[in-house]
Formats: structure tokens, sequence, C-alpha cells
């Protein structure tokens, strides 16, 4: 990995120390332990943990696993007895540090049995069809036993199913809902929107029962039939508590189970085409207002070819009752050989390029490799499970020495891209069951094997961003749909990592992929507008690839201030450089209200984190204001150094910030260059040296860039003074 500010700067993101409150009360918070939680849980001191793509890790004082409902609530009491902060944490299929704390990190993933009882107190007519959960079940669990589920009444098998899902199934069922996570579904919300009830277990372990206004239950049957624990007064039915909790990334409570909507299992015929993204722009309009259409999923090559166009794969879904009445249709296939041969490939024509040999002596190992794969799977037999992880290495080696010595081979890998991705997502018709073709990450893995529980931590890891953007929302000229605007600049950003017109040398050794979904009623899910569309941008490490998506993910920063500000995913990198805050969303007040509710007004902190924190969820934000002076200019060795005064003002309560960060650099460059920093004094000011920033092109002077920070404010940008 290269080493550039911008990556260090996202690692100390990362939890793995005591949060910035907790350093600044000093060594005596929290206080010394009371009451041991190892005796009301299974719970282990100092365990390491890790994230499945290798972006997380934390040594928490304890890692909790509680098995049943007491237990959870025991170790919340306990933790909070102790001074510490709780945090819950699936699967850990989030990039983000959403799920993580560095005090009591509690694992759901034993809370995954059905529970069953709501039936017994709905009272909504007509009755919905529901199934009663706890949370910490994982998605395959969940529609594994949704498909084998028996009628307790007549005992017959009645097949049930979810009603949408994003395209992998490895995280828990409070994860995705907590955090948004969603599939393609044109007309339909993310699966968070398939909620009806919430079971929380909040503060101090208490416990509440929430549905929105309009419930489907009888509060008086609940105590009877389901939850005798839950005091009337926590029962409640509001459309503004269901909305704020519904995803809250875990700062509302631990969710311990949810009454899921689900329905009779349906079966899908999803059908892919070669396109390009200039032909889908033309006809996007009425893709997205296909009402016989279920699903659509666009993947862009974002290497342009000779003539300017990018290839594309354009993706459909139709639903049918039962496949049997239809002409016979492939079923889902794992694209693992074609994969395979589109890699040796690859492999081949580097090789006919004669390349330096840095180059050759990966290729060969590669090759070797790619060869057994074949040869395995063409016998009919499955490779050595480290033969997957093993050629995704030397591929991520081989792109380096490519960018390092042979730079002039980038054309082959952008030429084979294309090929790649048809391997991987063939063009054509296929039906079957609803979950296999949605679940792709499990029946139809590039690289593995199909249908098998993935690994607790992957091997190799990655990053990955998603932007969300409204469909409607145009601007420019002509006007232009904010969403093909900014994939326009993704793929011209892509294009220019080359280290020919940028700084940043990168080669993209992932994917470009667009969904679009329909609304969320959650306060703070990403899925804002009628119809979102969704920008994920995926990569495998160690490529310098941090730096470009750090580079894409500011970019959202640069759209107007309005009701279509882009929003990035909760449980993908989401703050690599720039600040992004919870007021980006148009109910963050009202989300925050519930939250105060819940938090004894804000007092009450046991699930803030470091997420939380950098994103003013769970504390009411203070705001600044920043003026800049210039000084004077001084050349020293032909250098011009320019002295300015910057001063900062709180302007929610007046006066001056003390304290408070004040950084410059130089845009120009990628990662952007450190000028200069310092803090203010109790007067708010500060003053600071650094080279005059010159524009490239005519070498004249140029303001830099700065930023002011603190711990409970936002973050201020503003612009230097130039003399």
């Amino acid at each position: 990995m290269a080493d550039i500010s911008l990556l260090q700067l996202a690692r100390s993101l990362q939890s793995n120390a005591v949060s910035g409150v907790v350093q600044k009360l000093g060594a005596k918070w929290p206080p010394p332990p009371i009451i041991s939680i190892r005796s009301v849980g299974h719970c282990l001191p100092n365990m390491q943990w890790t994230s499945y793509e290798r972006t997380q890790s934390v040594q928490p004082l304890s890692l909790c696993t509680p098995q049943d409902l007491t237990q959870l609530v025991a170790i919340i009491r306990n933790a909070e007895s102790n001074g510490r902060r709780v945090h819950a944490v699936g699967s850990g299929w989030s990039f983000s540090d959403c799920a993580i704390t560095a005090d009591v990190l509690i694992d759901t993933t034993r809370l995954w049995h059905p529970i069953q009882t709501v039936q017994q107190a709905i009272t909504a007519a007509p009755k919905p069809l529901v199934f009663h959960v706890q949370a910490g079940i994982a998605i395959h669990d969940l529609y594994i036993a949704l498909n084998n589920f028996i009628d307790p009444l007549s005992g017959a098998s009645t097949p049930l199913a979810l009603e949408t899902m994003g395209g992998a199934s490895g995280q828990t069922l409070a994860g995705v809902v907590s955090t948004g996570t969603h599939g393609g579904d044109l007309f339909m919300g993310p699966i968070a929107d398939s909620v009806l009830a919430i079971h929380l277990v909040g503060a101090s372990g208490t416990q509440y029962w929430i549905e929105p206004t309009a419930a489907i239950t009888d509060k008086s049957l609940l105590r009877q039939f389901v939850v005798p624990d839950i005091p009337l007064e926590n029962i409640i039915y509001d459309d503004d508590w269901f909305n704020a909790v519904l995803v809250s990334v875990g700062c509302m409570g631990v969710i311990y189970a949810v009454v899921l909507r689900v329905r009779p299992q349906y079966f899908l015929i999803e059908t892919t085409s070669a396109t390009t993204w200039q032909q889908f722009k033309q006809t996007a309009a009425a893709q997205l207002s296909d009402t016989s259409s279920r699903f659509l999923q666009v993947a862009i090559n974002p290497y342009s070819d000779g003539s300017g166009n990018n290839y594309a794969l354009l993706t459909t879904r139709k639903e049918v009752p039962n496949l049997p009445v239809l002409p016979p249709l492939p079923p889902v296939q794992p694209p693992t050989k074609d994969v395979v041969v589109a890699l040796l490939h690859l492999v081949g024509d580097l090789l006919l390029a004669n390349p330096i040999f840095t180059v050759q002596n990966i290729l060969g190992d590669l090759k070797q490799i790619l060869d057994g794969i074949l040869t395995a799977l063409e016998a009919g037999r499955l490779p050595n499970p480290s033969d997957f992880p093993n050629a995704t290495n030397l591929l991520i080696q081989l792109i380096n020495n490519i960018l390092t010595d042979a730079p002039e081979l980038r054309s082959i890998l952008a030429t084979a891209y294309s090929n790649i991705m048809s391997a991987s997502w063939p063009p054509g018709t296929v039906g079957d069951i609803s979950f296999k073709i949605m679940d792709a990450n499990r029946f139809r893995p590039s690289l593995g094997s199909v249908d098998v529980d993935p690994p607790r931590v992957d091997s190799v890891g990655g990053y990955s961003i998603e932007i969300f953007l409204p469909t409607n929302v145009t601007g420019g000229t002509p006007p232009t749909p904010y969403y093909i605007g900014f994939i326009d600049d993704v793929v011209r950003m892509v294009n220019a990592a080359d280290g020919t017109h940028s700084m940043l040398k990168t080669f993209l050794l992932g994917y470009v992929g667009i969904r679009f979904t329909g609304p969320t009623r959650a306060f703070l899910g990403m899925q804002q507008w009628n119809q979102t569309c969704s920008v994920e941008i995926s990569t495998l490490p160690n490529v310098n690839e941090l730096a470009l998506l750090t580079a894409i993910l500011d970019s959202i920063y640069d759209f107007p201030q309005n009701s279509a500000l882009p929003l990035p995913h909760w449980g993908q990198c989401i703050d690599l450089n720039i600040q992004g805050y919870g007021d980006r969303y148009p109910n963050y007040a009202k989300w925050q209200k519930v939250y105060g509710a819940l938090s004894n007004n804000f007092t009450t902190r046991t699930f803030e984190n470091a997420l939380s924190d950098r994103w003013q969820l769970t504390f009411r934000p203070s705001f600044m204001s920043v003026g800049t002076q210039f000084l004077h200019k001084i050349t020293v060795n032909q250098v011009v150094n320019v002295t300015i005064r910057v001063t900062v003002q709180n302007t929610t309560a007046g006066g001056p910030v003390e304290g408070a960060t004040v950084t410059v650099f130089d845009e120009d460059f990628l990662p952007p260059l450190k000028k200069a920093s310092g803090n203010t004094g109790a007067d708010g000011t500060v003053q600071l040296t650094y080279a005059e920033c010159i524009d490239p092109e005519t070498k004249t002077p140029l303001e830099c860039s700065g930023r002011v920070r603190k711990e409970r404010y936002q973050d201020v940008y503003f612009i230097t003074p130039v003399k």
C-alpha cells in the first residue's frame, strides 16, 4: 500500500482506541470496574475483532456473545455500571466503523432463533404475513428458514420469501436494517422497509417495542403473549419513533428482534444484456418508469474504449409465480470457469507484449495457479481452496508492478476489463427461486465455491464506497440528472488516475455498479427520494485504491446545498477525508429528538461510538465561523512563504473557539498536500506560515484550501487570501 497521508487519515478513523471524548476526560474516566460482565454472558476480555473486509480492527475491553434476551439486558446494564460504551456487531460486513466500540462489543450472531409469538397479538385487518425472529440471524439463514416454513396450524409446507434483499447474505438482519442495506428493486425500499415492529434493548437495559402509528398489534395482547417484561409505556406506536430507530446504526440500542413482513415464495427471471453507459443514458428515463420490470442494475467498465464509450451490462428482473409454466430457462450458474478463462486470456495478452521481468515472473506464477483451477473445474473437482486467494494476491501484485514498471501495459488491462466483466456476469437469461437470483454473492461467486458460508474474515479484503442520489433532480445546461453527472465524473476520475493527468496512479481492480430503489421511511435511510440511484465503487486492496475512492467520495460535498445532497452508505467507507454530518438528512432533527428521548436528553451515552461522534448523531452539534487575514509574505531560497491569521468563532454560543485545528493544504495534489497546521489559542486565533500555492499551468500564486476541525463542532472549509 502506498504511504499516503489520506491512507494514514483513514486508518486513524478506526476505533482501535478509546474515543476522543474519553481521551478528553482523562485517565480517571471510565471508573474502575465494579461488576464483572463475564458473569452475565459469554464475555471475553481483550479479544481482537476484525471486520470481514479487514477495513476495521479493534481489541475491545470485552467481547460478549449473549445467547438470549436476559443475557443481552444484563450485559448492557453491567457495562453501564462500569462506565463503558456498548455497541452491537453482527457479521462484521460493514467497511465503516459504524458497529464497533473499544469498550464492550456485543456479538449478536447467537441471537438467530425464530420467535413467532407476535401472531397472537396482531389485530390489523387484513392480517399481514409476518415472521418474528431474533435480529442476529444471517440473511442466508433467514431466507432458508422462510423457504422451509411449515404452517403450524395445517402442518403443510408453505414456502415463504423476503420481499427484497441485497446482493449478498452474510450480514445479520439487524445489520442490514440498521445501515439501510438494499438491492436494486425499482419500486421498493430496502429490506428495512419490510420491518413492521422492532424489539429494542436501550440504555440501562430498558426494553421497548416500537411500531408505526398504524400498528399491527394490540398492546394488551403484546404484554400477554409476546413481551410480558415490557411495560405498557414502552410499547410505542409512533411513526417518528419507528422511522428513527429503523436505520440508526446501533445508536439507539441493540435490536433484539424484529417482525418482518414476508410473502409467499416466488421466482425471478433475470436478463442481462451488453450495452454501453452512453446508450443507457439515452434510455434511462424509460427504464426507470418501466413497471413491468422489478429490478434494474447497470455495471459499467469505467475505462473508455477508443470511441469514448464505456462497455456496460444492463440487468433487469421480472417476477413470475412459478417457473414450470414458462419455457425452460437455465438456473443460476457460478461463472468461475469463464472468469478463469478470461483471466488466462489477459495473462496471455500480457505475455505477448514481452513485459519486463518483474511482470513476466508474476504472470508465470499466476498462469500456473489459474491453469490448476481450470483443470480441476473441467474434471469436475473442487479446486484447492487456497488457490483463489493466492490468484487474487498475485493479480494485485501484477497490477502494482505494471503501474510501477510497465505502464505501457495499462491499455491491455483496460481492454480485458470488459471481457472479465462479461465472464463474471454473463449476458443471457436465467430463472430461479427468488433468493438464488438475488443472492449473487453466494450463488454466483466470480471465484470460489457456490452456496457455502463465507469465512469470518475475508482472506484478501477490499474497500468500497456507495453514494445515493435522486433520479429526478437535474442541474446544469442542458439539464442533466445529478446521478448521471456524478457517474460521468466517476468515469473521468478513474480514467485520469493513470499518473499522467494527475499525481494519482492506480487501476480500479473492482467494479462500478449502479442500482435503483424506491424510497425508505427511515429518517437516516439513504433512499430519501421517490426513486434513488446508488453508485457503488468497490476494489481490491493494495493498489493505491484508497486515494481514488477518497477523491470520489470527497466530490459529493461539491453538490449544491439543497434537498438533493448525495448520501454515503453507512456501512461502506463513509468519511475518508471530508467529514459528513447527520444534517445532510432532511429529518435529522426528528431523528435526534427520538435519540434524545432514549438517551435522557443526550446525557446517557451508552451507544455512542466514533462514527456517531463524527457524524454528530449522538450529541447536539456546535458551529464555527472562520475569518482569515493576510499578514505578509517572505521569499526564502526562492520559496515564497505566506503568513496568515485565522480567527475561529463559536456561532452557536458566541465567543472564540480555543483548541481548533486549522490546516492549510494544496488541492492541486492528490491526495491534497498539507502545507501548515496549528491550533487556535484562547483568543480563537492561530498564525500559520506556509509555501504559497501555485497554479500548475500559469505558475501564478493561487489560493490554498483550509479546514478547521474541533471535536463536537462541524468542520469549516475556507480559502486562504492571496496578495
